[in-house]
């Protein structure tokens, strides 16, 4: 996704308008949260950083995507088991 334009992959439905990564765009400050990928199932944390050149302009945003979807379903697991009797 490297130098795609953020608007065009929300037009595309690639990213949600509310991402962290629209967040950061917008704002200027960095965003950290969970996303589900409801297609697949998958869970990941997302984190999105401001890159700015030496006048302080954004220039672009640069997203750090890890899967944390085994500890997601872990967690989950956790919560149903302390709800047997």
């Amino acid at each position: 996704m490297v130098g795609a334009h953020m608007n065009d992959m929300v037009d595309k439905g690639l990213f949600l308008n509310d991402s962290v990564e629209m967040k950061t765009l917008q704002s200027g400050r960095s965003y950290t949260n969970v996303q589900k990928y409801e297609n697949t199932g998958i869970y990941t944390l997302v984190t999105a950083t401001p890159v700015c050149n030496q006048k302080g302009e954004l220039i672009r945003v640069l997203a750090n995507v890890r899967d944390v979807s085994d500890l997601t379903r872990l967690q989950e697991h956790l919560a149903e088991s302390k709800n047997l009797p």
